[in-house]
């Protein structure tokens, strides 16, 4: 952080102490207003969350107008001159790791042959009000630009014929692109989480809430202990009065996510992930933040403010406890 000391600065952090849940004792020998906001904010943040993320990989960020400024140039997503804030908080996303669903897949179609897509949307909306993480359907997407034009639901014959442009005759390497054999690796059956299906909008069949209490006592184990989770994440979406739970204004192009999830370990995945981090290398504009946005200034903004991020936090450490029950790592 690149401090200025100026009066928006203490004005601001002192809105936030009167107004916020920042408080005076978790500040030790502060060298400025700006010190003592870092200290107390931090302070706040590690109450919100638990000592240690299973699976999900993330971290808090403060900045100052100065340093966003070049951050946005660098990537150039955007400028932040004219706003009024001085002190801006960002998520930063500094690695990846990759965790497989595989065993838990089938122990969830085994205890409901809809447990599997709850899991899978729950994750999807946890993490479109939060944290940016990498599902199956984003390594499908990325195969089907690589080697079928973007189409997804293209069929064998349509997509031999464009694989022929690429491979030739070669029959045998060509069979392993197909989408009957990649979609078994990267989306199987029963695991689409869009709509959008073949060409087809499906109304699709899910477990909602008074159908997961039901099943909940007819279940041992993980399925019942997801059951659970899945319940109690619910309650704390249903709390949101944002779809975007950290209020980011500024996009900054993050080049990881806070966690793939894959449902089975193949050789598409490394590949797949190699090739993006490599694009986005050369590119020179990804940078490890998923975005900022600005401390608000007003009491009534503030307060909200905090409330969303503390619920956003509860909604990622929910959604922790849910990727670890049915995950490993690769």
């Amino acid at each position: 952080m690149k401090w200025r000391e100026d009066l928006s600065v203490s004005d601001m952090v002192g809105q936030h102490f009167r107004y916020g849940p920042l408080r005076a004792y978790d500040v030790r020998q502060p060298t400025g207003a700006a010190d003592a906001f870092r200290q107390a904010f931090y302070a706040w943040y590690a109450r919100q969350t638990p000592k240690q993320f299973k699976r999900l990989t993330f971290r808090p960020a403060l900045f100052d107008s100065h340093a966003l400024q070049e951050h946005l140039h660098h990537c150039g997503t955007g400028d932040n001159n004219g706003d009024p804030s001085p002190l801006f908080f960002g998520i930063e996303l500094p690695e990846e790791w990759v965790f497989t669903m595989a065993r838990a897949a089938t122990q969830l179609r085994e205890a409901h042959p809809l447990l599997l897509d709850a899991v899978l949307s729950a994750i999807g909306k946890a993490s479109a009000r939060t944290v940016f993480l990498r599902l199956p359907d984003w390594f499908m997407y990325e195969f089907s630009c690589w080697f079928w034009d973007g189409d997804e639901s293209i069929s064998d014959q349509d997509a031999d014929e464009m694989l022929k442009e690429r491979f030739g005759e070669d029959n045998e390497t060509r069979a392993a692109y197909l989408p009957s054999v990649v979609r078994g690796d990267l989306l199987p059956d029963g695991t689409e989480p869009r709509s959008l299906m073949h060409g087809t909008i499906l109304r699709r069949q899910t477990l909602r809430p008074v159908d997961l209490t039901r099943l909940r006592p007819c279940l041992s184990g993980m399925p019942r202990r997801v059951c659970t989770v899945l319940l109690r994440l619910d309650q704390l979406l249903r709390k949101s009065r944002t779809r975007d739970l950290f209020h980011v204004q500024y996009q900054t192009n993050p080049v990881y996510s806070a966690a793939s999830l894959v449902m089975r370990d193949c050789r598409w995945i490394g590949e797949l992930l190699d090739t993006h981090f490599e694009n986005e290398s050369n590119m020179g504009e990804a940078t490890t933040y998923q975005g900022f946005s600005a401390f608000a200034t007003h009491p009534n903004d503030i307060r909200r403010q905090y409330n969303d991020w503390s619920l956003g936090l509860q909604v990622l450490a929910c959604l922790d406890l849910l990727l670890t029950l049915v995950s490993e790592p690769v």
